[in-house]
Order: structure tokens, then C-alpha cells, then sequence
């Protein structure tokens, strides 16, 4: 890693000063990270200042199209997680109302048992899978929490006392910080889903340091005192100490720093270098190979590119400098019975258009023909062949990729930004793909994603290896080359 960013940085260095007179730069690391901490100390503050509402915390803050989004959402949770009560039994409202909060307190224990497990792995064994599955876990439990909490309070049940609901939040978020935030690596990967756009999710550092707030903790324990009363069975052994435990800790801090400062020179380097090239490729507009690349292709086929004329290709640590994916014709996706879902709008259109691959590039999700993509010097088809997920999984898991922007922190475990291999890796389900650890984050390479074709469970294959040479000519390479790359 540290001789990566030598490169890295001789190459921005020498870039920079070459195109110094032609762009101008808006944005420099230092100022990414003051503006980082001043974000930091901002929430400090307004914890402390601001309320919680009975009306369900940070309700308000939802965007209409929020709301709108929570019905599509509660259909992609996390497996055996959904405990909801049954309110059209004819029981009277007091049981329904302690029926409301027992759920969620089942809930609560539901999903901590999953972040325990994920907590005690070590982090270079917790796969992009089981980081989806902890999103959907945590958007499940707020989006039942605030249901539970909108219930509670609702005209028709009218449930008594109100102050329970603020008891169960302190109970739930207790428990999160107990688990989840007390690891260092999680609770970074709970700031990531801070900034993802699952409604239940924003502001989630924000609304647990509400929650958990001496003053919040302060109002349930007079409102207890006050009126004598009773909590919910689960909620006895609530933490009342008012002992304000925020999400902040040192090492974030320094590890935050170091990846923004990498992360901004990373992504003016990568704009940069991404056009700096000196030649065409070696297979660009050769159409007997294209023609092959087609027969051999299938949906959901893994393209390899090297690219040796441009200039971030001496960046990339390993052979292959990025991966797309094939999404295939309409006939076979038609056969997959994909085409007319309603995750599948944006690719039905780009695929129409003759825009058959996808990829993560540094402006984001790209599409572009296999025309354009064959404009390199080496490709490779890789098959994955034991699916962990069905296609229908797959292509839903990829539209929910398509918003996001590249991820110059290079961190594999970041939710809300991603990279070439994490589009793959977030979109094909459990699988156990090579990761590695470098400035305390998870991040992947390319050959990474390769190295799952090397195994001896043939988990995946190379279907097809192309190598151009300096007259124009193409070999098609054999399983021994393409397995010579990564000796």
C-alpha cells in the first residue's frame, strides 16, 4: 500500500504540474477534513439543544419521497427479522399497546444477535454480503421503531403513557452503542449508512446522540418519577444514568483524516490520470474478436480491462485496472424474465440504446457498448457459475447500486459510495470474495474479484482471455495464462 501511494502521489505531482495552467480545483483535502470535524462538533451541539419529539424521532426530517420509499423498502429486509404484531385481532387497546412494544423489543433482540455475529468476525472476513445484510438488518429495526412509535401515539389506540415509546427508543439505541458502536469497525460502517439514502437511516449518529442525550434521558427518568409508572417488561434494565455516550472516537477521527486526505488527492488524481493517454488500444475496432466476445458473453458475465496507455493504469496494484459487467441482450434477459420488472427500468432503456455493460467509472454508474469497453489492450471474461443469489436478486441489487457515487476512499465496507468491484461484490450476494486491509480500511482490487475463478471449488471460470500486441494482433490466451497473472 505505502509504495501504491508513492506512485500515486509522484504521479499527481507530475500531472498537477503539467495541467496546472488548464484546471482549475475547487476543493483541497484540508479543507475536506476541518469541514469533516466541524460536522462533528455540529452534531455535538445540536444533541445537547434539541428535543426528542413524541411524534417519533426525526420523523420531520423525512423528505416526502422518503416516505414514499418505505413500502418498496420493507419488501428488501433482512431475512428473519420482520416481527410484526397483529393489530386487527379484537383484544383490547391495552394489550395491542403492549403488544407494540414487546415486537419491537423481539426485534431488538433479533438483530442484535446478528451484529454480535458480525462483530466478533474479523474484519477482513466480513464479505460486502454480510455488509448489505447489517443495512438491512438497521433500516428494518428504525423503519419498525418508528411505525411502532407512530402507532403507539395514534388517536384510534391512544396508549398510555406516552413517555413508553421514548423508554423503548433509549432501549433500542442503548443496545445499539452496546454492540454495533462499540466496535471500531462497525461503527464506521454505521456512519456509512448514515449517509445512504434508505429512509430509516438518515441521521442515524445524529438520532442515536439524540436519544441517548442527558436530557432526553433526564425527561424519561422525571415523566417515571412523576407519574410512578411501570415500564414494559425488556425496558427495566434501561441505562438511566444520563451518561451521554456519543458517537466519536479518536481513532475514527484519525482514520477519517488520513482517508479524506487520501480520498481527495485520489479523486483529483483519478479525474487527472483517467485522461492522460498516449495511444488508441490494441483490440479497439477489431471486429472479428468483438463478434467472439459476444458468442462467448452471458448475462451477468464479469469483464476484465487492462489498459496499458492511460496513465492510472500504473495506479492499480495488481494486473487488471477495472471490472464491468455484461448485462447481455434483450432476448436473454427477456428468457431471464427480468425485462419488464420494475428494477429493471434503467437498464431495459440502456440496453435498447445498444449500452450492454455497466460499470462504476469515477462520475459514477456508466453504461457504454462492448464497441467503447473493447478500446484496451487486454480483456477477460470471468463466469461466476454458483450463484448465491437468483438473477431477479442480482439485477435488484444492482438498480439499488445506480444513485451512488465512486468511492476515493477505496472502503469495500461503505454502504452509500462505491467502486468497479464493490458494483460486483454489493450486487451478487454472499460470496466470499479476497479482500485485503490497508490504512485501517477493507478495500479490493480487480484481481481480486479474479482470484475467485482460482479456486478449487471452480466457484467461478475465465470463459474467455484476449491479449493485443503492438501490430494489431490479437491471441486468445489460455486458463494457464490467465492463472499465470496472479502467481
Amino acid at each position: 500500500m505505502l509504495h501504491f501511494a508513492k506512485k500515486l502521489i509522484i504521479h499527481f505531482i507530475i500531472s498537477f504540474a503539467v495541467l496546472l495552467p488548464s484546471i482549475s480545483l475547487d476543493v483541497r483535502a484540508e479543507d475536506l477534513v476541518a469541514e469533516d470535524e466541524r460536522q462533528v462538533t455540529v452534531v455535538e451541539e445540536q444533541e445537547v439543544s434539541e428535543e426528542i419529539s413524541l411524534n417519533g424521532p426525526d420523523q420531520e426530517n423525512l423528505e416526502e419521497s422518503d416516505k414514499n420509499d418505505v413500502a418498496e423498502e420493507s419488501n428488501h429486509l433482512a431475512p428473519n427479522l420482520v416481527v410484526e404484531p397483529d393489530l386487527n385481532l379484537a383484544i383490547s387497546n391495552d394489550e395491542i399497546c403492549h403488544s407494540l412494544i414487546q415486537s419491537h423489543i423481539q426485534i431488538v433482540k433479533a438483530s442484535e444477535e446478528h451484529i454480535m455475529d458480525l462483530a466478533r468476525k474479523n474484519p477482513i472476513k466480513v464479505t460486502a454480503n454480510d455488509v448489505l445484510l447489517f443495512q438491512k438488518n438497521l433500516s428494518n429495526r428504525y423503519l419498525h421503531l418508528d411505525a411502532i412509535v407512530e402507532k403507539f401515539q395514534s388517536p384510534e389506540l391512544n396508549c398510555q403513557p406516552r413517555v413508553m415509546t421514548l423508554a423503548l427508543s433509549v432501549y433500542d439505541f442503548q443496545h445499539l452503542g452496546e454492540t454495533a458502536l462499540s466496535s471500531a469497525h462497525l461503527r464506521r460502517v454505521v456512519k456509512s449508512f448514515s449517509k445512504a439514502k434508505m429512509p430509516h437511516l438518515k441521521n442515524l449518529i445524529r438520532r442515536y446522540n439524540k436519544v441517548i442525550s442527558k436530557k432526553n434521558i433526564d425527561a424519561i427518568k422525571f415523566a417515571v418519577n412523576q407519574e410512578t409508572l411501570a415500564l414494559e417488561n425488556g425496558l427495566q434494565s434501561l441505562d438511566l444514568s444520563s451518561k451521554k455516550k456519543t458517537l466519536f472516537y479518536l481513532s475514527d477521527s484519525l482514520i477519517g483524516a488520513t482517508s479524506k486526505g487520501v480520498s481527495t488527492l485520489a479523486a483529483i488524481w483519478g479525474f487527472i490520470s483517467d485522461n492522460l493517454r498516449w495511444r488508441e488500444g490494441r483490440i479497439k475496432d477489431n471486429k472479428a474478436f468483438e463478434l467472439m466476445m459476444r458468442d462467448h458473453l452471458k448475462p451477468l458475465d464479469i469483464l476484465f480491462e487492462k489498459r496499458k496507455f492511460v496513465l492510472s493504469n500504473f495506479t492499480i496494484p495488481g494486473h487488471w485496472g477495472h471490472v464491468a459487467l455484461w448485462l447481455g441482450t434483450k432476448e436473454e434477459l427477456q428468457a431471464l424474465g427480468v425485462w419488464d420488472q420494475d428494477y429493471f427500468k434503467l437498464f431495459r432503456q440502456k440496453v435498447e440504446e445498444g449500452f450492454e455493460i455497466v460499470e462504476i467509472r469515477k462520475v459514477g454508474m456508466n453504461f457504454t457498448t462492448l464497441k467503447d469497453f473493447m478500446n484496451l489492450d487486454e480483456v477477460a471474461i470471468m463466469r461466476v457459475n454458483d450463484l448465491a443469489l437468483s438473477t431477479d436478486e442480482i439485477f435488484s441489487n444492482l438498480f439499488e447500486q445506480s444513485d451512488k457515487r465512486y468511492d476515493f476512499q477505496f472502503n469495500a465496507h461503505t454502504s452509500d459510495k462505491i467502486t468497479c468491484t464493490e458494483l460486483i461484490t454489493y450486487s451478487f450476494g454472499d460470496i466470499d470474495w479476497k479482500q485485503s486491509q490497508n490504512l485501517g480500511l477493507i478495500n479490493m482490487q480487480p484481481d481480486d474479484i479474479a482470484e475467485l475463478s482460482l479456486r478449487e471449488d471452480k466457484r467461478a471460470q475465465m470463459v474467455l482471455y484476449l491479449k493485443g500486441n503492438r501490430n494489431k494482433q490479437v491471441e486468445v490466451l489460455t486458463e494457464e495464462d490467465w492463472r499465470s497473472l496472479f502467481d
